[in-house]
């Protein structure tokens, strides 16, 4: 038999999408072993038997499969090549174990099906965001498949400190050049400010974060601009904040800020029990949830809120330390025509029972102007 195939794609399909592979010129039923492996090795291997309609057999939702092998990009890392995609190799073999052909198919992530281009044509960055407000502090990533194209970053800044975001001189800009290869792997760029103040230290121009205006992204190919994304920093805002880390759906470290209201309770599990005369408490579990609302949000972020639902893991950044948690609840409620402002609730909790309480204390201070010897003698 001579086998044709249909729905394979040598620059690899989105994971989510629901690709058939449809095998064509098989006259009986077949046996097809599967391996699944990756930059590291093989992952697995498995025997299915299909039966030919019409000359033809179909495999459904490969996609699916290789989506269960995909491993996490780093949450540390300024700067990182993700390039671990499973790769999906089927060997077709007839009843008597005769070898009849071959095909593999890669597959880069995506949590469900995708309405742009197959990878090997998709240029643009991986993320909803066209523009972003972020906050000091705040953990930025950017990343887009590595085609050839060049990023350039585009860095407002002053001299002086802005005031309500205004300054006297005439602030200052500066284009930095960040070149990739030609990997077709995930380049991935974490932009915090602290990482664009290290990017102009490293150009020559030593200022702090609080000199640093607004930057923009850019994705170039040759002279051509393939994709921008405009962030502005908001130092106005004196709100309440929660920093969540969660994955968007191509599985790319992203940050969604709740700035709304932040409730704190408990769950109280104890286990009481006789013990003499005494009735005692013997073991308690108590598990603190946050119930954090988003602040009013546009419908880019309605749909990152979206994303995190179905996000694994979830991270809470706090005091530059990420912590893992658990989504427990979220109350998304909308209506047609737009209901905005939106605001949506989210309650989780910290992942790990044993961080569930924790101890701080604040440092003493030394530089009081009186102590214990002030008293009423003091001249």
């Amino acid at each position: 038999m001579a086998l044709t195939y249909q729905g394979l794609d040598s620059g690899g399909l989105w994971a989510g999408n629901r690709d058939d592979i449809i095998i064509g010129g098989v006259t009986d039923d077949v046996r097809i072993r599967f391996t699944v492996s990756d930059s590291s090795g093989q992952l697995a291997t498995f025997t299915e038997r299909y039966t030919a309609i019409d000359g033809k057999i179909r495999i459904l939702r490969l996609g699916e499969i290789a989506k269960t092998y995909f491993k996490m990009p780093s949450l540390e890392s300024a700067s990182q090549l993700w390039g671990v995609r499973p790769v999906i190799s089927g060997e077709v073999f007839d009843l008597d174990g005769g070898s009849l052909g071959s095909f593999s198919q890669a597959y880069y992530y995506s949590e469900f099906p995708m309405e742009i281009p197959l990878p090997a044509n998709y240029k643009s960055f991986l993320t909803r965001y066209s523009s972003r407000t972020i906050l000091p502090g705040q953990l930025e990533y950017l990343a887009w498949i590595d085609h050839s194209q060049d990023l350039i970053i585009g860095i407002l800044y002053s001299d002086e400190i802005p005031v309500y975001g205004q300054t006297a001189t005439q602030p200052k800009y500066k284009q930095i050049s960040v070149k990739a290869g030609n990997s077709h792997n995930i380049r991935i760029e974490k932009l915090s400010l602290s990482r664009i103040q290290l990017l102009l230290s490293a150009n020559g121009i030593s200022v702090s974060e609080d000199h640093i205006l607004s930057f923009d992204a850019y994705l170039y190919e040759g002279n051509i601009l393939i994709d921008k994304i405009q962030f502005r920093i908001d130092r106005n805002s004196k709100i309440q904040r929660q920093d969540v880390i969660y994955f968007n759906p191509f599985r790319i470290p992203a940050a969604l800020i709740l700035t709304g209201q932040n409730q704190r309770s408990a769950d109280f599990n104890a286990t009481y029990l006789n013990i003499g005369t005494l009735y005692r408490k013997v073991d308690t579990n108590l598990v603190i949830k946050n119930e954090c609302y988003t602040g009013y949000i546009d419908r880019q972020s309605r749909d990152a809120v979206y994303d995190l639902a179905v996000s694994e893991p979830l991270f809470r950044f706090e005091n530059s330390k990420l912590q893992q948690i658990t989504l427990l609840d979220l109350d998304i409620s909308e209506s047609e025509p737009s209901s905005e402002p939106i605001c949506l609730k989210i309650t989780f909790r910290i992942s790990d029972d044993e961080r569930q309480l924790n101890f701080t204390r604040p440092t003493w201070n030394n530089n009081k102007v009186f102590d214990i010897s002030f008293d009423n003698s003091f001249n």
